[in-house]
Formats: C-alpha cells, sequence, structure tokens
C-alpha cells in the first residue's frame, strides 16, 4: 500500500464538529461493527478495557531503553466507568495506581461524585 491508497481527511479548514464528522463518516462501517455495548456491563467491560489497554502501552513504553519517562510519575486520564451512557468525563491518574487485575473484581475508576450505573 502506498500513500495514495490510504484514506486522507484534509482537516485545515473545518472546524472541530466538522472534522468529527468526517472522520466518523470514513470510519463509519468499522465503528458499526463494534464493540459496541447495549448493557451497562457490557459498557463497563468496554470501558476497563480501553482503560488497560493504556496501561499495558504505557507499561510496555517505559519499559524501552531509550524510554525518559518514569512510569511511577506518568499521568494519564483514565475514562470513568461509571457506566453512564452520558458520561464522558475521566480521572487523571498514575499509572500505577490503576487498579490491577483481575478487573472483575478490581475497584471502578470513577471521577468523584460519580456512581456505578445499575
Amino acid at each position: 500500500m502506498n500513500a495514495a491508497d490510504v484514506p486522507q481527511i484534509n482537516v485545515d479548514d473545518l472546524s472541530i464538529e466538522q472534522t468529527v464528522t468526517e472522520v466518523e463518516k470514513l470510519f463509519a462501517d468499522t465503528l458499526a461493527a463494534g464493540p459496541t455495548a447495549s448493557t451497562t456491563a457490557e459498557r463497563r467491560a468496554l470501558l476497563r478495557q480501553t482503560n488497560r489497554a493504556d496501561v499495558e502501552r504505557y507499561h510496555a513504553l517505559h519499559t524501552r531503553p531509550w524510554s525518559a519517562g518514569d512510569l511511577k510519575t506518568t499521568i494519564r486520564a483514565f475514562a470513568c466507568e461509571c457506566a453512564h451512557p452520558d458520561c464522558h468525563t475521566s480521572v487523571e491518574l498514575t499509572v500505577p495506581d490503576f487498579p490491577g487485575p483481575p478487573d472483575g473484581t478490581s475497584p471502578l475508576v470513577l471521577v468523584p461524585g460519580h456512581t456505578p450505573a445499575t
């Protein structure tokens, strides 16, 4: 595949909203294929999967010999795991403070004041 085969979006004159719309159009089929969540439990599992992937990515980054960062002090914005459909907030934690596995029994990462959806 060469550069001409890769879909591109020119965002130079687009607003953020217009850019989001164009990206959603470009990835519509992939987004429709999922993963999707239709229940609270599925939504919470996807949020944890997303957060856990970030933790794993940071662990992998900081094991590289050329990495200049310090995992113990790396702060990351994690998705709130309250699983309310209208919640799009995040919680800032150091990567080591993210709850360890198993994910089914570890505490949820919640924005202060949020309660888990039922």
